[in-house]
């Protein structure tokens, strides 16, 4: 049986999505910049959005690269959540959300993207020019949708 790329990611589970507001509050970040057509830097996202976790230091709140320093479970952390935006908006609008989001040190998504893209399915190919050009349709779609929702936002 072939599986979609859209039913691979509507079934894919994150371990660390279960703070709904800070997904929202993450999500608007990343439609109000993409309505301006321009990504946002990860530490951007993540800035002053305190976290709730059941199964992270026992519920109490916490941010994300609190010292500079993003620890592997920030990262694991951060992809959840993300992973998330990306299944909700591509159920609503068939674009990935995340693409948005990038790294300050190379203006491009991180290896959590990457990995999202290739395990839905998205993308079957290892060659970085076949993802930067599926990174780059994904951006604009989010850009063009986005842009659309404006006083929504």
């Amino acid at each position: 049986m072939i599986t979609s790329p859209a039913s691979k990611l509507a079934a894919m589970q994150f371990a660390y999505d279960g703070d709904l507001a800070a997904n929202r509050e993450i999500a608007h970040r990343i439609a109000r910049r993409a309505a301006q057509r321009k990504t946002i830097f990860y530490s951007e996202l993540v800035q002053g959005v305190s976290f709730h976790l059941p199964n992270v230091s026992g519920g109490s709140a916490f941010e994300l690269g609190e010292l500079g320093e993003w620890t592997d479970l920030d990262r694991r952390i951060l992809g959840s959540v993300l992973g998330r935006i990306s299944a909700d908006s591509y159920a609503q609008a068939r674009f990935l959300a995340s693409a948005v989001a990038v790294s300050k040190t190379t203006s491009e998504p991180s290896e959590g993207f990457k990995d999202l893209v290739r395990e839905a399915g998205f993308l079957r190919s290892s060659k970085a020019d076949d993802f930067m050009l599926f990174w780059s349709e994904q951006l604009n779609k989010a850009f063009d949708w986005f842009e659309s929702q404006l006083s929504e936002i």
